[in-house]
């Protein structure tokens, strides 16, 4: 097993990317933890703080 680090490749692009590779990578992160949030809330999981 070889661990790997994310590949934001895999994505859709972004609409307006930024020049920086850490800024676009906050943005590619940012967008999935919004979608994974719509998805949490449509299939009605509870997700606790703890």
């Amino acid at each position: 097993f070889q661990p790997m680090k994310a590949n934001f490749g895999l994505m859709p692009p972004l609409d307006d990317p930024p020049r920086g590779r850490r800024e676009r990578a906050r943005r590619y992160s940012a967008r999935a933890l919004e979608a994974l949030e719509g998805t949490v809330a449509e299939l009605g999981f509870v997700v606790s703080d703890s």
